[in-house]
């Protein structure tokens, strides 16, 4: 009786995952019949990008990823995205300054992923990630734009750079010094 019970409890589990999957569903499809109520017909990934921002720990992620491949436009497409969504310039450095640290440190530490995770409070597919884009951008590369950024800061902090000025100053070395 107990071995029945128990096969009743994974067929009714079974029966929920079901109906959420099927709720999923209907909502997409109610999604879809919506947008062709409202006349909204998205044929181009760069269409559904206009409507859906991606948050802006993904779009520095993108910004790192881009300055590994060297690709000054698609860096600066994604910064402008960024300061034009509510961003400033100083907070894309300290973001940038931060996600670069992390690299860093990811990079460096003998640490096991699991370990890593717990400690800097990241899923551990993150740091499988962080590890990879660390390798490509290469460390001492991180570590020497981790010091260019963190002086441009504390120059902004000390009055002797605009916000404006540390972010430029930044962005090119990004590319042409470093």
């Amino acid at each position: 009786q107990e071995h029945a019970e128990g096969r009743r409890g994974l067929r009714r589990g079974g029966d929920a995952a079901e109906e959420r999957a099927g709720s999923h569903e209907r909502r997409i499809c109610d999604g879809e019949r919506c947008r062709r109520a409202a006349g909204v017909d998205l044929r181009t990934a760069a269409e559904a990008d206009e409507l859906v921002y991606k948050d802006a720990d993904y779009r520095i992620y993108e910004l790192t990823g881009a300055v590994a491949a060297r690709n000054y436009s698609r860096f600066y497409e994604i910064a402008d995205e960024l300061t034009g969504k509510g961003m400033d310039s100083m907070s894309v450095m300290n973001s940038l300054f931060s996600y670069l640290r992390n690299l860093v440190t990811v990079a460096t530490t003998d640490k096991s992923d699991a370990e890593l995770s717990k400690i800097l409070g990241m899923k551990e597919y993150g740091v499988k990630r962080s590890r990879e884009q660390a390798r490509h951008l290469g460390v001492e590369r991180a570590r020497r734009l981790c010091s260019l950024i963190y002086g441009a800061i504390s120059d902004v902090k000390c009055g002797n750079l605009t916000q404006d000025s540390a972010y430029r100053l930044v962005c090119s070395q990004i590319f042409f010094a470093v």
